[in-house]
């Protein structure tokens, strides 16, 4: 082959994917033609075939929407109402598919342990009986993850004993809001109820640690007219997060015009009846402890310290700086975790990170908060999102 042959073919590709990238209608109708082959495939395939011959087409199945994501725009831009409910079959469709596969493939090592082992209580199921209610449950698994626990927005409320807390701030309440990742699929109708939920508290301040958009500079302006209408007598602080590192000075110049005060490694102090608390903004962009030690310079050595970090990794250094309080995200919780254990066994936790909730670490404490959108696959099981409203206590 010619070397202009190639370049011909390479053309040629490339603008196949890019016809690909628009073509909204055939992906629409891929999305229902593999919702409908899943079905079947559970429902109809388990019945007629062994369950050994299914497995390889379901795989089949996960494979072709996942590769549907990756022709997805990138970054991530604005889509019509209808094509995001189209969106959500596509989602169902791929975790159904995720959590289809290992609960089947368990159930066939259960009917093999119980052969074994002959233990008739397991024995006397139908195989295609236990294929089926695998299936059944993945789906509703799904359904549930993409379309209500994400949603299912739970507004916890926590007392924080922290000491060195100044007189005046006793029962000082803090609104903290994080991960809301705004874009096509955590739109704005869903981040405004979350702002309304967040107003409710009537709050001193309300705290935003990064992560406001999912990707690329599309939303930004939603996303600072929304954290604009947050309300709370201190006014709004916001740090950004490793998702907002698109162009992320003109996303600070549109929450500043919206009166969002943005903290990137800097620091200012809030006053009350002659004593004050400094609040201290880390960026997410750098993740070295230099960059910690340079926000928290620009504090008053003599005040209270908050520390807002998109990032709970630097809880430990920040407790070493004197740091009272840090708040994170990023972690959202595990975002998936086992019913009823989320808080404690979920993605995040296996994987050695921090999930959600307060540690201790000498006179510092730490809240992470499990956030309210969502990043990868757009569903949370186990763990829901999530608004903290935390009263401070001497």
């Amino acid at each position: 082959m010619t070397r202009s042959h190639a370049r011909g073919r390479g053309r040629k590709l490339d603008r196949l994917l890019a016809r690909l990238r628009r073509t909204r209608s055939v992906e629409r109708w891929f999305v229902v033609a593999a919702l409908a082959a899943h079905v079947l495939t559970a429902w109809v395939g388990c019945l007629w075939f062994p369950p050994a011959l299914c497995v390889p087409v379901v795989a089949l199945l996960f494979l072709a929407t996942a590769a549907r994501l990756l022709l997805r725009d990138w970054p991530d831009k604005p889509r019509p109402r209808l094509a995001r409910y189209w969106d959500a079959l596509l989602f169902i469709n791929w975790a159904y598919g995720i959590l289809a596969v290992p609960l089947v493939l368990g159930s066939l090592a259960l009917m093999a342990l119980a052969k074994r082992f002959e233990s008739t209580a397991v024995l006397q199921w139908e195989p295609r009986e236990v294929w089926a209610a695998c299936y059944a449950g993945a789906l509703l698994m799904a359904v549930w993850g993409v379309l209500v626990c994400r949603r299912w927005v739970r507004v916890t409320r926590a007392v924080v004993d922290v000491p060195g807390l100044p007189t005046p701030f006793n029962g000082y309440q803090i609104t903290h809001l994080t991960d809301l990742h705004i874009g096509s699929v955590d739109h704005g109708e869903a981040a405004q109820r979350w702002v309304e939920l967040a107003n409710r508290a009537r709050s001193d301040l309300v705290v935003v640690t990064g992560d406001l958009l999912t990707s690329g500079t599309s939303f930004h302006a939603q996303a600072a007219q929304l954290l604009g209408r947050l309300r709370a007598k201190d006014g709004v602080i916001v740090t950004l997060g490793n998702h907002d590192q698109w162009d992320p000075d003109r996303l600070v110049r549109l929450l500043e015009e919206q009166q969002v005060k943005v903290l990137r490694n800097e620091s200012l102090t809030i006053e009350r009846a002659g004593q004050a608390i400094a609040v201290t903004g880390l960026d997410a962009s750098p993740k070295r402890p230099e960059e910690l030690d340079r926000a928290l310079a620009s504090r008053p050595q003599a005040a209270f310290s908050l520390l807002l970090s998109h990032y709970p990794d630097f809880f430990e250094q920040a407790s070493e700086r004197g740091v009272a309080l840090v708040l994170s995200g990023h972690t959202h919780g595990g975002q998936v975790g086992l019913p009823l254990f989320g808080d404690r066994i979920n993605v995040a936790s296996i994987t050695g990170q921090r999930s959600r909730g307060m540690a201790r670490r000498g006179a510092s404490r730490l809240f992470v908060s499990a956030g309210l959108g969502t990043t990868g696959l757009p569903i949370r099981l186990g763990v829901r999102p999530e608004i903290a409203v935390l009263v401070l206590r001497s």
